[in-house]
């Protein structure tokens, strides 16, 4: 019994968390993956551990629960080298992303790169299980029923050429500087800048 209620906590939790951070936390989080993990395990033996009291049985012995943080370390370690092999599809699907958001909304033209709109795109790993996700980034469209049509675009570009999971964030502007080097070539850093929404499509 007590193995049985151990995984499926584990099992529930992991759904759970996995689900927030794939849906609720931007990029830039990278710890929050390894954190969940801990807290789902320790929470599934903790449950465990009170249910076995309860009922009067013994509970998961310290070996075997060594033995359990080895295995999900280990798990944990192949899934996330796997996660790392893939990148952002090919630079033509971002411009078309951009220019199916063009359609519908308008995006001011970039800072960092004046010769188009703000919509940048690069691939990332979200949730737990460090799903690989395109993120599409977009500047400057902070009204919510903009946002909702370049989503919709997005969501038909995306079951029509069958693309990765798409994580889509909304940026309130773009926050550039640009820098003139010494030697007459110009490049810039980017600061600080506000995400108003995040927005999974898959």
């Amino acid at each position: 019994m007590r193995w049985l209620i151990f995984c499926a906590t584990l099992i529930a939790t992991s759904f759970a968390a996995n689900y927030v951070l794939e849906r609720y936390v931007c990029d830039g989080w990278h710890f929050l993956p390894v954190v969940a993990v801990i807290i789902c395990a320790f929470a599934a033996l903790l449950l465990s551990k009170v249910v076995s009291i309860r009922r009067h049985e013994a509970p998961i012995s310290p070996r075997q629960q060594r033995a359990f943080i080895g295995i999900v370390a280990a798990v944990y370690c192949v899934i996330f080298a796997y996660s790392r092999i893939w990148n952002f599809g090919t630079s033509d699907q971002i411009e078309e992303l951009a220019q199916a958001a063009t359609n519908v909304a308008v995006i001011p033209q970039s800072v960092s790169d004046p010769k188009r709109v703000g919509v940048f795109g690069y691939s990332a790993t979200y949730g737990i299980l460090f799903t690989r996700f395109d993120v599409v980034i977009v500047y400057g469209v902070t009204q919510k029923e903009s946002q909702d049509r370049i989503l919709h675009q997005f969501e038909a570009y995306h079951r029509a050429h069958r693309t990765r999971p798409l994580h889509v964030e909304f940026y309130e502007r773009e926050n550039w500087t640009t820098v003139e080097g010494s030697n007459g070539v110009s490049g810039g850093q980017r600061g600080p800048e506000k995400v108003v929404r995040c927005a999974v499509i898959r």
